[in-house]
């Protein structure tokens, strides 16, 4: 499961689910938004697969096939007349609800050789990175790699790496010079230079192990990579991002880290471990994490953490996905404020009709000893409240080749 954080873009409220009133929690709104897409997700433990649109306010893009695609996510519902029912649930109340078809088509974005299993965007360059086989034979792979420019509809499909490109991310650092860091799977992180007419030319340093995703602090000092290991790499760039000067490593006692991010001040970055663990350090001291916070489903391959992303600027939130149906929602200013949002769980029939409903928790994961159970939220009637979630802007988030979308309200 993805999620991206869209700060800053201006919606329209959709009314998909206007009729749907569950929602009890002070944070979240109550009218989330539905879109029945297509998501491809071509590998089981990469789950970075959608980020919105930098060029314009209502688009957000995901991967389909070979092409990456752009939903508008503005007025993008005309009501279906003859769909409308009631669904009942022992955990739910009854309810009726419309349902809502999208009148607007996702658009072609761009289109690559091979299907991206990761990719970005920033101020119309988009990267992607996946994997190739190589003359037929079962095993021979290469990297791949592509680039698109939207101002000149420029792709360019090119092999970087040996292996699966695990992860991409993209900085720009003037108006003509954007940075891409890709993860590879043989154990290089490589440091894609990339002029906006299209010319490319990489670098890459090498790690003991296989590389999962990496992420660029804002001063451009420290690069924050994790993989298939129990080390955390902080890499200490030349000052135009070609090479690497130093390295310091954090040792953690958990295995196989799958995202990291650092938040808007560059204090503070977050690393997500597929045991269910999300590390948070001060880089001024990275001998033990600030904070930890664990999922809901400990070593279980449901509750593995896949994406972790601070939301940027003053809305001091960070985002963890888990593997399955969850979104960790935290408040930064003091990490205390922790709440956990289930996805809505969405019933199509046959006619491709869809409903909503969902069943959210929220509990203190701070103290590491409480038995999550004893924290869930609950009614008088010893039922669990339904909490949803709330974001200044909208967040997006994906799950069983489905988006979800929320607006939160600045309460926290």
């Amino acid at each position: 499961m993805t999620i991206d954080s869209l700060s800053g873009h201006s919606f329209t409220e959709s009314s998909a689910s206007k009729n749907v009133s569950l929602y009890t929690s002070s944070f979240l709104s109550p009218n989330p938004k539905y879109y029945n897409i297509s998501i491809d997700i071509t590998h089981w433990q990469l789950k970075d697969l959608i980020c919105k649109d930098t060029v314009t306010s209502s688009g957000i893009l995901y991967p389909s096939n070979n092409s990456i695609m752009s939903l508008n996510i503005k007025d993008n519902y005309r009501l279906n007349p003859n769909s409308k029912s009631s669904v009942t649930d022992s955990s739910l109340n009854s309810f009726n609800t419309k349902r809502y078809k999208p009148t607007k088509l996702s658009r072609l974005y761009a289109k690559f050789d091979v299907t991206p299993r990761c990719f970005k965007e920033k101020n119309g360059v988009l990267v992607a990175g996946g994997v190739k086989t190589v003359g037929g034979q079962l095993g021979s792979f290469k990297g791949a790699f592509g680039l698109h420019i939207k101002e000149t509809n420029y792709t360019k499909n090119m092999d970087l790496g040996l292996m699966i490109n695990n992860s991409v991310n993209l900085y720009q650092l003037s108006k003509n010079n954007f940075k891409s860091l890709v993860c590879n799977n043989d154990h290089n992180i490589f440091l894609v230079d990339i002029k906006n007419n299209g010319q490319i030319n990489t670098n890459n340093y090498h790690l003991p192990h296989s590389l999962n995703y990496s992420s660029l602090s804002p001063d451009n000092k420290s690069i924050a990579v994790v993989g298939d290991c129990s080390k955390i790499f902080l890499l200490h760039p030349n000052e135009n991002l070609n090479s690497i000067n130093s390295k310091d490593i954090i040792q953690t006692t958990y295995d196989n880290g799958f995202s990291v991010d650092w938040d808007s001040s560059g204090v503070y970055f977050s690393c997500c471990f597929q045991e269910g663990v999300n590390l948070i350090y001060d880089v001024r001291n990275k001998k033990q994490p600030l904070h930890t916070f664990r999922s809901t489903r400990p070593n279980n391959h449901s509750g593995a953490f896949r994406c972790c992303k601070f939301s940027g600027g003053t809305d001091d939130l960070l985002f963890i996905s888990e593997h399955i149906g969850r979104v960790h929602m935290i408040d930064t200013r003091d990490f205390s404020n922790h709440q956990v949002i289930m996805l809505p769980n969405v019933l199509v029939d046959s006619q491709d009709r869809s409903i909503l409903h969902d069943d959210t928790l929220m509990f203190n994961a701070e103290n590491e000893n409480n038995d999550f159970h004893s924290n869930i939220n609950t009614n008088n009637d010893g039922q669990q409240q339904n909490n949803y979630l709330n974001d200044p802007g909208e967040n997006i988030e994906e799950s069983f080749h489905q988006v979800y979308g929320w607006d939160i309200e600045q309460q926290i």
